[in-house]
């Protein structure tokens, strides 16, 4: 197998493009099993709406066969969870000491 894998983003520009078995000699899978081909990319990953497009080919020795895929996914990183999280935390206490405060008011009165 053979092919190349393409990374955009949501304005359609390419951020990362990768080929598949570019050694050489390539590498077989053999009928009946499965090969596990690990393509590092160089994208910044940044939050984000992506689309990754792959084409592949096999089989040259008999004209070839094509494959090709498209998928749509969602990036969202650890840290920006962590800070999410942090700030929803802050404002539900600050809603609570507001909220005590007020309380403390309506019982002086």
């Amino acid at each position: 197998p053979f092919g190349k894998i393409q990374i955009k983003d949501s304005k359609g520009k390419v951020v990362s493009e990768a080929e598949i078995n570019n050694t050489e000699p390539q590498s077989n899978v053999l009928p009946a099993s499965i090969r596990k081909f690990e393509t590092p990319t160089t994208h910044s990953k940044w939050f984000g709406h992506y689309t990754v497009t792959a084409a592949f080919g096999y089989n040259p020795s008999i004209g070839g066969e094509l494959i090709s895929a498209k998928a749509d996914f969602w990036y969202i990183p650890v840290w920006m969870i962590a800070v999410a999280v942090a700030l929803l935390v802050a404002l539900l206490v600050a809603v609570y000491i507001v909220f005590r405060k007020v309380q403390v008011k309506r019982r002086k009165r």
